[in-house]
């Protein structure tokens, strides 16, 4: 892409004065190209298929931001050759950003339209005519994606396979707290050592975390997680367990007894989750080297699952934990199954002490409890102890 609207000229004329139709022939040859590709396929979806490609684009970006590049391969190649053992993900991710780069080309079209219509500022519209270019080359480069070949590329293979659940068995049981301690050797008061304990203690991805508040009520500690995941329907604004501390290292136990009262906001804005990403990559990379996929707060989140499947615990407290509205929601992480097979790891959180700021719905419901729980949409005040 070139430089923005007031390094393009015309010959010879002043900056925003439109040239005639015949010298502009290059730029409605893009103009066409670009209506051609944001009529190709499905222009109009269900809202629940946008909602949901609006969530995998926000986990993308996430992703594509602290993605390495390899040689001789695009940032996208790159990105995507981490999906190619999965083929339901890989389409998915795929059908999510082409659809985001057509949606940037039809309101881009409708801005040049008016443009010209209006005859408003030409280096306005060549501007938009040089960011069509660039859609137009994303869109191509996407659309050339192919599995198999990334697979080839790249050494992976194709045989369908649950990648970030079968890693965990690579992992050592106290895999986590020898991230907290590589990660962060100035112990709690490095920068990003509450981020780690806190993914340690709940599973919850940094961006999906609006804030974490720890505090003891008594002799108990307690961790509330503020989700950012919510809407009028799903998610859990607030979810809270207590603390199991014996389950914990003697340097986290020694940290926690420290503390009166501790609020987290680190990861309010976008930039944050991205800066953390970058962090566990480099230090996954370093002292976890062995592993085929380096660890990611997916890794997190499936460890936790596992775990307390593996334990047999009630798949009620399992969601409140994860921050779901729905027993089903739980069964994409961890392993396929009844989870009857432990890893055997100390879950850190005292089995029965979850509580939500909505009832959990049953994985299964009869007509009669969907019908009620359709109606009960009510969030549950924040408990006045904590």
């Amino acid at each position: 892409m070139t430089g923005g609207p007031s390094s393009i000229v015309s010959d010879g004329k002043p900056a925003d004065e439109w040239p005639a139709n015949k010298e502009l022939a290059a730029q409605f040859a893009v103009i066409k190209a670009a209506r051609k590709a944001a009529s190709q396929g499905k222009t109009r979806l269900k809202a629940s298929t946008r909602e949901s490609y609006r969530h995998d684009m926000k986990r993308l970006k996430e992703a594509f931001a602290f993605s390495p590049t390899y040689h001789n391969f695009s940032r996208l190649e790159s990105l995507f050759s981490e999906y190619c053992d999965v083929p339901r993900t890989f389409s998915k991710y795929r059908s999510a950003w082409i659809w985001q780069e057509k949606v940037a080309i039809r309101d881009l079209l409708a801005e040049q339209d008016q443009l010209q219509k209006t005859k408003g500022s030409f280096k306005s519209w060549m501007w938009i005519v040089e960011r069509l270019k660039g859609h137009l080359a994303t869109l191509s480069e996407l659309h050339d994606l192919n599995r198999e070949s990334l697979a080839e590329k790249f050494g992976y293979t194709t045989q369908k396979t649950d990648s970030k659940r079968s890693s965990i068995k690579e992992l050592p049981l106290d895999w986590r707290w020898m991230m907290l301690e590589k990660a962060c050797p100035g112990g709690a008061q490095a920068r990003w050592y509450w981020a780690y304990l806190t993914l340690s203690l709940s599973g919850c991805r940094p961006s999906e975390l609006q804030g974490a508040l720890y505090s003891w009520a008594g002799e108990r500690l307690l961790l509330e997680i503020q989700g950012k995941k919510v809407t009028g329907k799903t998610g859990q604004p607030w979810r809270r367990w207590q603390v199991d501390l014996a389950k914990l290292p003697v340097e986290v136990q020694s940290v926690l007894r420290g503390i009166k009262r501790k609020e987290l906001d680190m990861f309010e804005d976008q930039a944050a989750v991205e800066a953390f990403g970058q962090h566990m990559y480099r230090v996954s990379k370093k002292h976890f080297s062995d592993l085929k996929r380096p660890i990611s707060p997916f890794t997190f989140r499936h460890f936790m699952v596992r775990a307390l499947r593996g334990a047999d615990w009630d798949k009620d407290e399992i969601a409140k934990i994860m921050g779901h509205k729905g027993e089903s929601s739980s069964g994409d992480y961890g392993f396929r199954g009844n989870g009857t097979t432990a890893l055997g790891p100390e879950i850190p959180i005292i089995r029965g002490t979850a509580e939500a700021a909505r009832p959990v719905a049953r994985q299964k419901p009869s007509v009669y409890l969907k019908t009620n729980a359709a109606k009960n949409q009510t969030i549950m005040p924040r408990p006045a102890s904590f």
